[in-house]
């Protein structure tokens, strides 16, 4: 009866420090996340190490002094989308984009605590997920500067921490407080920055520039053409977010749904009857007046093909 007491008595004991140790990891992951909200320096901090599948190449003396010319000026928050916080450049012109790596990185508990068995599964899962995650989205950005740079307005790409760019760069957050990162220990990308597609439209409409609309939206589903005949895809084609006019052309402007897909070449009636079909009803409901004409820029689109 002894051996069984000291057996259950250890069994409790084991129970009450599984417990324990899980409520104090609670309420440390609690004390973690009340973290401010928005964007932060810490949370586009990362600690990957150098990944050869990140690096994009070396960048052309011209590259490099267009690269250099950008990051001399200031950076003030413009926008968070799902994977990114955007910085827009003093003169308009441009758009930094840090990736949010509290998305994207392990987190340290994840790393080094020691956990029950039921909690590391829960660990090894996060790791897992997280790295599939950032690989994911890495290997979305890097098509789009390998591929499609031009329709996208891509400028530089930084995924792997380097020594070479030597910038202090200052940026200015949703507070107006400045920071100053030294750039090279960070993961960004630097595009130009064009208007948002149903904006850019209407104020042309608006304008009675309605020649220049239609070559825009042209110019859009030419860009869902030359992307699909370059065997990529893109998993959210939402022209209100993730698509803008800078000038006389369309760019894609977020990029971390893009894949490459063998099926693209033949599925870009579908993508572009998709693209279309979200200018009409965007025709129909806010200049019902110029609908037809729409209808047989998208037929005579679609035929050619």
């Amino acid at each position: 009866m002894k051996i069984m007491a000291n057996k259950f008595n250890k069994r409790v004991r084991l129970i009450l420090f599984n417990v324990s140790s899980i409520l104090a990891l609670t309420i440390i992951f609690s004390i973690c996340s009340a973290r401010k909200k928005g964007f932060t320096v810490k949370k586009i901090t990362s600690y990957h190490t150098f990944n050869p599948d990140w690096n994009v190449g070396t960048l052309t003396t011209l590259e490099k002094k267009l690269t250099d010319e950008i990051l001399d000026q200031p950076f003030s928050y413009l926008a968070s989308g799902n994977h990114c916080y955007a910085f827009e450049s003093i003169d308009g012109k441009y758009v930094i984009k840090f990736f949010k790596q509290k998305h994207l990185r392990t987190k340290i508990w994840e790393n080094y605590l020691p956990l029950p068995n039921k909690l590391n599964k829960h660990r090894l899962r996060a790791l897992k997920s997280r790295t599939k995650l950032r690989n994911q989205t890495y290997n979305s950005y890097k098509l789009a500067y390998t591929h499609l740079s031009e329709e996208t307005g891509l400028i530089f790409l930084h995924l792997n921490k380097t020594k070479y760019l030597n910038k202090s760069l200052k940026i200015i957050d949703q507070n107006k407080k400045n920071h100053f990162l030294d750039i090279d220990n960070y993961e960004f990308l630097i595009q130009k920055k064009a208007t948002l597609g149903f904006e850019k439209l209407a104020s042309l409409i608006d304008n009675y520039q309605l020649e220049t609309a239609f070559q825009l939206i042209e110019s859009l589903y030419e860009t869902i053409i030359t992307r699909s005949q370059k065997g990529l895809k893109d998993a959210d084609m939402q022209i209100y977010k993730n698509f803008g006019f800078l000038e006389d052309r369309a760019m894609e402007i977020d990029l971390d749904k893009l894949r490459e897909d063998p099926k693209a070449q033949s599925r870009c009636k579908e993508d572009l009857h998709y693209i279309a079909k979200q200018v009409q009803d965007w025709m129909d409901n806010t200049y019902p007046n110029h609908s037809k004409q729409l209808q047989s820029l998208t037929q005579a689109t679609l035929e050619s093909l």
